[in-house]
């Protein structure tokens, strides 16, 4: 992936206050922005209604440094992933997380928050960051430290590559999920069969 002098934070997701915390991404972006001022910022998806006034004046009054693509194709996010350098997810709560793997994939370190099944997701200081949800400070001190940091995103970069394809490879997970119907249908715990 890229390691340009311009790092390009990458957003994917709905553009939602409540769940995603986009509010907070706003905040911190701006104050990295004001410290790193070539540091450039990217959003993929759809507004909602409750962010639609929010984010527009934020997209004005960042013209030159941020983007908003709206919602695009899973090929065409995937294109965005690899003209970034790092994704951030800085949601309030995430059962799942799915983009961060599909960051993962792509070789980018990622930086999310302590919620919901994130931190079974990125491994703090191996693949990605971790902040707590609503930290808008804490959330752009870790971005201004990957932005600043060239090796450090090649290597968590590389890390996330390797962690996905452990951990997500398709043999490795059916070996996994044949192995817990096994344990289920023998009568054991399927936990222990993992």
């Amino acid at each position: 992936f890229p390691m340009a002098a311009s790092p390009v934070v990458l957003y994917v997701g709905r553009i939602d206050k409540v769940h995603k915390g986009v509010d907070i991404l706003l905040d911190a972006l701006r104050d990295v922005h004001s410290r790193m001022p070539a540091v450039r910022a990217s959003f993929v998806g759809r507004v909602l209604p409750a962010m639609q006034q929010r984010f527009e004046a934020f997209l004005q009054e960042s013209e030159g440094w941020a983007t908003h693509h709206g919602p695009l194709s899973q090929r065409e996010v995937f294109d965005q992933m690899h003209r970034s350098h790092l994704l951030v997810l800085p949601s309030r709560d995430e059962p799942a997380g799915g983009v961060l793997v599909e960051a993962q994939i792509c070789g980018l370190p990622q930086i999310a928050t302590r919620v919901g099944g994130i931190p079974e997701l990125v491994e703090e200081g191996i693949t990605g960051l971790l902040v707590d949800p609503g930290d808008a400070g804490g959330l752009a001190e870790a971005i201004i430290r990957l932005c600043s940091s060239p090796e450090l995103r090649r290597q968590m970069g590389q890390r996330s590559r390797e962690h996905a394809y452990t951990r997500f490879d398709i043999d490795t997970t059916m070996t996994k999920y044949v192995r817990s119907l096994e344990a289920l249908v023998a009568g054991r715990d399927p936990r222990i069969a993992l």
